[in-house]
């Protein structure tokens, strides 16, 4: 341990090199509307992108309708099964101003093929290893959801923000 950080001496070489692999894995991103969820304010949309692994993850993307580009909230994963589109008590009407994204991670409910994850478990599942930590993967699967939204024409990179519980 670094006395001086707190932290273990390779932490920073260890996510720099974490994050170099994620670079490794072009996100491809496929996006569908779930007209389910639209409202006459705002379009939903089910992206699957490709993090670490390579592994496919799920998020919900809600644009507003009208002229952009728009602020954004950034729900990054919570340790949970499922994920919604925006947190349970958030106004509907928020999604009217603000462009969302939702993130799944690997293990969580439309994120859970090949690996369904434990609740609880997943918290310390192989955390034997700082290499095979499946947090170690949620963390880069929460950067490739920021890189997704960042990318979005719709968005005012100079406005998003992240939030949660857990990751944010």
């Amino acid at each position: 341990m670094s006395e001086e950080r707190g932290r273990p001496a390779d932490f920073d070489g260890y996510w720099e090199r974490s994050l170099e692999e994620l670079a490794r894995y072009p996100a491809r991103p496929e996006i569908d509307t779930i007209p389910l969820r639209d409202t006459d304010f705002v379009t939903m949309y089910g992206v699957r992108l490709t993090s670490v692994g390579p592994y496919r993850l799920f998020a919900y993307l809600s644009i507003p309708n009208g002229e952009g580009p728009f602020p954004a909230i950034y729900y990054a994963a919570k340790y949970g099964s499922v994920v919604e589109p925006i947190p349970q008590g958030a106004p509907n009407l928020l999604r009217s101003r603000y462009v969302t994204l939702s993130v799944a991670t690997r293990g969580q409910r439309n994120a859970d093929q090949p690996f369904a994850a434990d609740f609880p478990g997943l918290l310390t599942e192989g955390i034997e290893s700082a290499e095979s930590y499946i947090y170690r993967g949620v963390a880069l699967d929460c950067v490739r959801g920021l890189e997704f939204l960042l990318s979005r024409p719709e968005v005012d990179s100079s406005r998003v923000v992240a939030t949660g519980n857990d990751m944010a």
